[in-house]
């Protein structure tokens, strides 16, 4: 059975859902980043940033039947014109049930032009993952950058039609 993904702006009253979210992913994380918690919280300094419009950052769920999956951050880098999506998380019960795919590739082509994503390098599930999804979606350039602080990323840029 094909998964229905439908995706949705999380408003501004669902932030602390987010953010709650936002935690379990950024503890997933915490395996690839070393992120430690203060006081049992992960912090996360541009959460206020997709909702304040001084940047141009949204925030997005994917449901399944009215159920959150995930949700995703998306951001324009004025500096090189490209979309990004910054973070991507997807709840355990949905994974590898094609529920990522599906939202990924909705999300992306909710904005056709240029992007860019990127992953830590240590994070092979997660190179994998996007090279499926752009893979059967669209040509990619992929370069390996290592950052001024040591943390070492996986670029890829792509243009959607």
């Amino acid at each position: 059975m094909r998964l229905q993904i439908e995706i949705e702006q999380v408003s501004a009253h669902e932030r602390d859902v987010l953010w709650r979210y936002l935690q379990f992913y950024i503890y997933d994380m915490s395996q690839f980043t070393g992120a430690r918690p203060e006081m049992g919280v992960f912090a996360y300094s541009l959460f206020d940033a997709h909702w304040n419009g001084e940047e141009r950052r949204s925030a997005w769920w994917a449901k399944v039947g009215g159920e959150i999956a995930g949700f995703a951050l998306v951001r324009f880098d004025q500096g090189d014109g490209r979309r990004e999506i910054t973070e991507f998380f997807i709840l355990n019960r949905w994974r590898r049930r094609g529920a990522g795919l599906a939202f990924a590739r909705r999300l992306l082509a909710r904005w056709p032009g240029p992007w860019k994503l990127h992953e830590l390098a240590n994070n092979g599930g997660a190179i994998a993952f996007w090279r499926c999804v752009l893979g059967a979606f669209a040509p990619y350039t992929e370069e390996r950058l290592t950052y001024p602080n040591g943390i070492a990323r996986i670029e890829q840029r792509f243009d959607v039609c």
